[in-house]
């Protein structure tokens, strides 16, 4: 705990003078809370920013070190000597060196410029309540050289001197410097600069970045900590100007949620209930809470931007993962043996590697190794949650070209409660990656080009010829792809002495490779429809043989164009493939003979 020098000034009534005058022979060590926070982020504040981080997040510890009352009740009023006024009428003054406050001024050049004060008693909160129409808010997107503009041609006759980068006094443009800083890691949310002392961003664990979260999310009972959190920081913001807000009370269940024709964001409409003073007396006025503003940066997923699914929108059954996890990260667990991947950058390669890996190919593997597959308890979760489980990987058909695969997660609760979420693969990290789109041509892969792939084009819908599996077998590229995966699996190989177990996991590797190499072409689709030909290839049976074994491979069909499960009940292989291996599990050369193959269920 660091040890901030305070000066203990005592309480109010009729002991007041006796007390003062011990207290000021007797000065005492308050003590600051550094499990929460570091005292350099509290030099960045003035009087009244530390006042409010105090009754958010209590960070003045009891001086008495009562067990039952571990911290200072909440600051009720600041001095006229630069006192902090607690619930207990106990009066502090600090030793830390605050900032200065902030006063908006007009200057003689036709400029509103922030003036560096030590008390702001002249802002006018009707000043700082300014409505506008949402046209120009989504127009502008958030805090913006844009935004400016047009408030400078709104204002006609100011402009705004934004020399050092201030935010000004008005709270339609403070809300969207909040959300700036919180997207960039700028400012008074600069993750490095409030870090406690185990190098944790504790107060800001609440704190969700919009660009990661649905507006529709953002406002659902579970994300309640995370709204509280915002308007707590939206506190601190405007408490620059010397506002003596406490808080701001929102009824959330009113607001809207609003999409942005011009970008991938979308915003959430709300008003203001009412705002609470230091003093707990409401300070707004009806005409405030009439107003209408606005809060920027959500996540839009109806879109073709960068992690948009196509103007659609999303048709998920189950919330989204990354809507209660922030920027949650897939990683893939391995050991001394067997390493299939880090994450999902190691499937993702150029359109002319034969190892970027499509849908069929990784709905396979990571079903048949869901149990390497982690995702990681957030530290500020770990209270709450056990553990994040996958327990079912599925295919999508987000923009009609299947690009794009899903998890189904399974979140533990410490109380023993479950729940399910899902986890698009444009979100397993913050990339935002596709899959290889499939070919709709047969030819090598370095033979491909761009329009030979079933790839998403605006306003030019996907139309290409069936590619029949049966003619497909018949020709020397289907047996030099099942070649290319005999060939891939090897390397997977260390060593002489290979256990059952071993041998388990590369029949797995080698069917995974299979589907990766075969599928990655359009095979038997209907009418232009990846979801309805052949979705994956089991192995049905592996006989071993001495040096050889013999595989028996089923090539399953999508059973519905909404079918995007990895297995169904009771589903039939449309095609058989039966080949013989020399020589799969040494490192000797191998060699393959197809024994039979054909149509088996039309």
């Amino acid at each position: 705990m660091k040890k901030n020098k305070l000066l203990f000034l005592g309480t109010v009534g009729s002991f007041a003078l006796p007390i003062i005058s011990i207290s000021c022979q007797n000065e005492k060590d308050l003590k600051i809370d550094d499990s929460k926070i570091n005292t350099k982020y509290l030099s960045k504040l003035n009087l009244q920013q530390l006042a409010t981080l105090h009754n958010f997040e209590p960070i003045f510890l009891n001086p008495e070190n009562n067990k039952e009352q571990r911290y200072l009740g909440k600051i009720t009023d600041i001095s006229a000597d630069n006192e902090l006024v607690f619930e207990s009428s106990l009066k502090y003054k600090t030793d830390l060196r605050l900032q200065p406050s902030w006063k908006q001024v007009e200057t003689k050049y036709d400029n509103y410029k922030i003036e560096k004060i030590k008390h702001s008693n002249n802002n006018v909160l009707n000043d700082l309540f300014k409505e506008y129409d949402f046209e120009n808010i989504k127009s502008a997107g958030g805090y913006s050289n844009q935004w400016f503009y047009f408030l400078a041609q709104n204002n006609k006759t100011t402009d705004y001197y934004r020399v050092l980068d201030p935010y000004f006094f008005d709270f339609q443009t403070i809300i969207f410097r909040l959300v700036h800083d919180i997207k960039t890691n700028n400012g008074l949310m600069n993750v490095n600069s409030l870090l406690n002392k185990n190098g944790l961003a504790y107060i800001t664990r609440n704190i969700f970045n919009n660009n990661f979260i649905q507006a529709s999310s953002w406002l659902n009972n579970e994300s309640k900590k995370f709204r509280e959190s915002f308007l707590n920081f939206l506190v601190l913001y405007l408490n620059k100007f010397d506002l003596k807000i406490k808080d701001i009370i929102v009824d959330w269940s009113k607001s809207k949620t609003q999409d942005n024709d011009f970008s991938n964001q979308s915003f959430i409409s709300f008003k203001i209930k009412d705002i609470i003073s230091f003093d707990n007396k409401s300070i707004v006025n009806d005409e405030i809470k009439e107003k209408t503003f606005y809060i920027n940066g959500f996540r839009n997923y109806a879109t073709e931007d960068k992690f948009g699914v196509g103007e659609n929108g999303l048709g998920e059954k189950l919330p989204l993962f990354n809507d209660y996890v922030q920027n949650p990260y897939l990683k893939i667990k391995k050991d001394k043996n067997l390493d299939i991947g880090f994450d999902i950058n190691s499937f993702i390669k150029g359109y002319n590697s034969i190892d970027y890996w499509n849908s069929r190919g990784l709905v396979y593997l990571f079903s048949k190794f869901k149990n390497r597959l982690e995702l990681e308890v957030p530290h500020f979760y770990k209270e709450v949650d056990e553990k994040y489980q996958v327990i079912d990987v599925q295919f999508t058909n987000y923009y009609q070209t299947s690009q794009i695969i899903k998890l189904i997660i399974r979140v533990h609760n410490k109380n023993g409660k479950t729940k399910d979420y899902v986890l698009l693969s444009s979100n397993f990290d913050d990339h935002g990656h596709f899959l290889k789109a499939l070919a709709i041509q047969l030819k090598p892969v370095e033979s491909l080009g761009s329009v030979d792939y079933a790839i998403y084009r605006k306003d030019s819908p996907l139309n290409f010829a069936k590619i029949s599996l049966n003619d497909f077998s018949n020709t020397n590229l289907f047996s030099s792809l099942i070649q290319k995966a005999i060939n891939k699996t090897k390397t997977y190989i260390k060593g002489n002495e290979i256990s059952e177990e071993y041998k388990a996991a590369l029949l797995d590797i080698f069917s995974a490779h299979l589907n990766n190499y075969l599928l990655a072409y359009a095979l038997e689709t209907q009418e232009s429809n990846l979801n309805s030909g052949i979705k994956k290839i089991e192995l049905n049976s592996y006989v071993p043989n001495g040096n050889s074994a013999e595989l028996n491979f089923g090539f399953y069909k999508f059973i519905s164009p909404n079918d995007f499960n990895f297995i169904n009940d009771e589903e039939k292989p449309y095609f058989e493939l039966k080949i013989n291996i020399d020589n799969l599990f040494s490192n000797k050369e191998s060699s393959f003979q197809i024994l039979s193959k054909g149509v088996k269920n039309e």
